[in-house]
């Protein structure tokens, strides 16, 4: 009885000496949580304190002297998106009349809490022949120092999402100078973005910031005129530089051709998984489908281009964890008729494609204008509404609902290439064609309209 009772109180003893060490180990961890939150609160107010100096002094170093030549910085965080700024780029580059720099920034496509992809891009800028600078370190304020110093008179944002971009790097760290916008999408094709007609599309802060937003036709200004807290007061109507570009593209011959007796499909899949955004995505009902077609099918290649904000979106809606996807991508990317594709000169890729898949927006128009070819749109039945233009592009397509259905039309396209025969829709897609190219593709170079309108901002 009395070795129970001894043991008994040892028991409770250990107990309480096992609450101590938990509660000293939550004091440790208290206090070392506390330590950091204060030194981040003083790091970050010194960061903002030291970037107000800065931005004082580069303001107070501007002199809108009409001899000197305007200073233009192009920010790249959206590497599949340059097509919509590149002949932009080139046309003040070729201009003596302009100073211009174009800077390679991160971006949080993957995750929400890191800022990476600015090495990436480089790369592909170098790949075109664009000197650039690259500001991929950690410290952000420490790249917006380094943009300070170099003191722009206007600077070109890639989107309106800021969220996108490294926290230093925002719009609202950048009005020192004026901030000019050139849309990433080829024209509207939705009516709302959001079930709620919340449309974040045309009246975020940032296009209410923007000093400029060069819009694509008549019919895109008038959502900024009808959503916008400005009223489309900073909107400019120059064209789609996006579809002239592809336009051009396509009128020079340089899309090459595959000849290697295969029916080469290209899958870009949309991020929109969730209904509460745009609702196209299908790609975690298909992505098993998909698979097991690139497996059975090896007279098939697959060209996989996602979407960059695809992985992030997977994650976010906790349909797959990042891991779970990368591990997907570096099976299917292993068959030996799949291509991953997360580039952003997909000129290419389209020559090589005999036909697309798609459940999103853009490509109904990108992929009809540059290359005249196939288009499967895979309809998610829970998507926002089309606008009279999106449904003009989507007459352009075969539309399909279930993996069945689309099966199907690949193999009616495919019987058709084997017999050297116009597939089903050919005719239609000719027609259809002609009408987009009349109604979307610009008379005048978008690229040069927006220099002049720069320079008559500047010289004026």
């Amino acid at each position: 009885m009395e070795e129970e009772i001894l043991r008994t109180l040892q028991d409770i003893i250990n107990h309480q000496k096992a609450i101590i060490e938990r509660l000293n180990n939550l004091e440790h961890f208290v206090l070392t949580n506390i330590t950091q939150i204060k030194n981040d609160f003083f790091f970050q107010s010194y960061q903002q304190f030291h970037t107000l100096q800065q931005g004082i002094s580069a303001i107070s170093r501007k002199t809108h002297d009409k001899n000197k030549k305007p200073k233009v910085v192009f920010l790249i965080h959206h590497l599949q998106a340059f097509y919509n700024i590149e002949d932009v780029y080139w046309a003040f580059k070729n201009s003596s009349k302009v100073d211009t720099i174009v800077v390679a920034i991160n971006n949080h496509f993957k995750d929400a809490m890191i800022a990476d992809g600015a090495d990436e891009i480089s790369k592909e800028l170098t790949y075109k022949g664009i000197e650039h600078l690259t500001f991929n370190m950690e410290n952000t304020y420490y790249a917006l120092d380094i943009l300070l110093a170099l003191n722009p008179d206007y600077i070109f944002i890639q989107s309106p999402w800021d969220n996108d971009r490294p926290l230093a790097l925002k719009v609202p760290y950048l009005m020192f100078a004026k901030i000019l916008y050139v849309p990433y999408y080829p024209i509207t094709l939705v009516e709302h973005f959001k079930p709620e007609q919340d449309d974040f599309h045309f009246n975020s802060y940032v296009h209410n910031l923007a000093y400029k937003i060069y819009v694509q036709t008549e019919f895109d200004k008038r959502y900024f005129e009808k959503h916008q807290i400005l009223k489309a007061k900073n909107v400019e109507i120059v064209g789609s530089t996006k579809l002239y570009k592809l336009k051009l593209l396509k009128e020079s011959d340089k899309i090459a051709e595959h000849n290697d007796g295969s029916f080469t499909i290209l899958w870009a899949p949309h991020h929109s998984i969730a209904q509460r955004w745009l609702g196209f995505g299908v790609f975690h009902k298909i992505y098993q489908n998909i698979t097991d077609l690139a497996k059975e099918r090896k007279d098939i290649k697959i060209i996989y281009k996602p979407h960059p904000f695809l992985r992030r979106a997977l994650m976010e809606h906790q349909i797959m964890h990042k891991e779970e996807y990368d591990e997907w991508v570096k099976e299917f990317g292993s068959l030996e008729n799949v291509e991953i594709y997360e580039g952003g000169d997909y000129f290419k890729v389209f020559g090589k494609s005999d036909a697309m898949l798609t459940d999103g927006l853009s490509f109904l128009l990108e992929y009809p204008i540059a290359t005249g070819k196939p288009l499967i749109f895979f309809d998610s039945k829970s998507h926002q509404p089309l606008n009279d233009i999106g449904t003009l592009a989507l007459e352009y397509a075969y539309k399909v609902d279930s993996f069945e259905a689309f099966k199907n039309v690949l193999n009616h396209l495919i019987e058709a290439r084997q017999n050297k025969a116009k597939d089903d829709m050919y005719a239609k897609r000719q027609e259809i064609l002609k009408k987009m190219e009349d109604k979307l593709i610009p008379k005048q170079d978008p690229a040069k309209l927006i220099l002049d309108d720069v320079l008559k901002d500047w010289y004026d």
